[in-house]
C-alpha cells in the first residue's frame, strides 16, 4: 500500500514580509500568515490524513494545526527536529539586500548553487538536505501506508524537492515556493519515491498571495553606513538621497562582528582607515600603540563592541568601500558604475 505526503510551507511571516534571512529566528506567523493558514483547513478538509509532522518553530507547527482543523478526527502530530529551517547564522534576521554587500558569495549561492551555500556561523545547504531528507524518509518508514500531513520551511522543503528530483546535494538548484503551498509525494514500500504536484497554490486568492521581486532582491546596491551623526554623516545622507543606496545607522544597528570583519578584510592593507581615531573608545582602548599587533578578528570584536570606534560615514560595495564622505570620491563611484 503506498504512503501520501503532503508537504507544506509555513505562512507568511513579518519576516517574510521584510525580506529578511529568517532561518531559526522562531517567528510566529502574522495577520497574513493566519488567514493563509485559514484556506488550508478547506484545502485539506476532504483528504483525510493520519499522521502530522512539523518542524519545532511555531510558524510551521502553527500552519499544521491550520491543515488539520478540518479534519473529522484527531490526528497525532510528531515534531520532527529535522524538519526545520536552515540555521543561516549571522545573517539572520539582516536585510537581504544588505547581506548582498557584506556577503556577497553566500548571497550569490543562495541564490545560484543552494547545494555550495555555507552559512557565515550556521549550516550549509548540503547539511540541509541530508539533514530534511532523512527526517523525512524517517518519517515515511515509521508510517508506510499512512497518509502524512508534514509542515516545513522553504529552504528546507527545497532541498527535499531537489532530492525527490533526483538532484544530488552539490548541485541543487532554486526551487523557491510561496507560503502554504502544498507539495504531495507517493512512496512505495522501499521508499522509493514520486512526485505528484509541487507547489500548488490555487487556493490561495488573490489578496492573501504575497510575493516578492527576487531579481530585485538580489541586485547588487551599495550600503552608507553612518552613526557618528556629525555633519558628514548628514552630507552623505544627503548625497545618496536620490541614489539607489541601502543605509544603515551603526549606531541604532551595530555591526556584528562578521559584518566588521567583513570590511575589514575588504579595505585590505588601508583597514586603519575604518577607525574613527578621535572617538574616546579609541584612546580608552591604548589602539594607537597596541593596533599593530591585533588581529583583524580582535579588531572586528573590539568595533562591534564600541560601534564609535567605526568610522563614518562609510559606503560599502561587495568588492570594495570607501571610508569618510568626499563628495567627489563619491560622485565618482557612482559615475563609474552608472557609466
Amino acid at each position: 500500500m503506498p504512503t501520501t505526503v503532503y508537504l507544506v510551507r509555513h505562512g507568511t511571516t513579518d519576516y517574510n514580509v521584510a525580506c529578511r534571512w529568517q532561518g531559526v529566528i522562531d517567528a510566529p506567523l502574522n495577520a497574513l500568515g493566519e488567514k493563509q493558514g485559514a484556506l488550508l483547513t478547506d484545502y485539506f478538509k476532504a483528504i483525510p490524513i493520519d499522521v502530522g509532522a512539523t518542524s519545532p518553530l511555531i510558524r510551521a507547527r502553527k500552519t499544521l494545526t491550520y491543515v488539520l482543523a478540518g479534519q473529522d478526527h484527531d490526528v497525532p502530530v510528531e515534531v520532527v527536529p529535522g524538519l526545520r529551517e536552515i540555521d543561516f547564522g549571522i545573517v539572520e534576521g539582516r536585510r537581504m539586500q544588505e547581506v548582498n554587500v557584506f556577503f556577497p558569495a553566500f548571497a550569490a549561492a543562495a541564490k545560484n548553487a543552494p547545494g555550495r551555500l555555507q552559512s557565515p556561523g550556521g549550516e550549509s545547504g548540503a547539511q540541509v538536505y541530508r539533514r530534511v531528507r532523512n527526517a523525512v524518509l524517517s518519517i515515511v518508514r515509521r508510517h508506510l501506508g499512512k497518509t502524512i500531513a508534514i509542515a516545513s520551511h522553504g529552504f528546507a522543503i527545497q532541498t527535499w524537492l531537489n532530492y525527490a528530483a533526483g538532484v544530488p546535494a552539490e548541485a541543487m538548484r532554486e526551487w523557491v515556493l510561496a507560503n502554504v503551498a502544498v507539495s504531495k509525494f507517493t512512496f512505495d514500500e522501499d521508499l522509493n519515491v514520486t512526485v505528484d504536484y509541487v507547489g500548488d497554490a490555487h487556493h490561495l486568492v488573490p489578496a492573501l498571495q504575497y510575493s516578492f521581486d527576487w531579481e530585485d532582491l538580489t541586485k547588487m546596491r551599495p550600503l552608507m553606513i553612518t552613526g557618528n551623526g556629525g555633519a558628514k554623516d548628514a552630507r552623505a545622507r544627503a548625497f545618496c538621497r536620490d541614489r539607489e543606496v541601502l543605509s544603515r545607522d551603526a549606531a541604532a544597528d551595530p555591526l556584528r562582528r562578521e559584518e566588521s570583519l567583513a570590511l575589514l578584510e575588504r579595505a585590505g592593507a588601508r583597514y586603519r582607515r575604518l577607525l574613527n581615531t578621535k572617538a574616546a573608545a579609541y584612546r580608552a582602548a591604548g589602539l594607537k600603540t597596541r593596533i599593530a599587533g591585533l588581529s583583524l578578528r580582535a579588531l572586528a570584536s573590539a568595533m562591534t563592541a564600541a560601534p564609535s570606534l567605526v568610522k563614518t560615514p562609510m559606503l560599502v560595495w561587495p568588492d570594495h568601500l570607501i571610508a569618510g564622505f568626499h563628495a567627489d570620491d563619491w560622485q565618482r563611484e557612482f559615475a563609474e558604475l552608472t557609466g
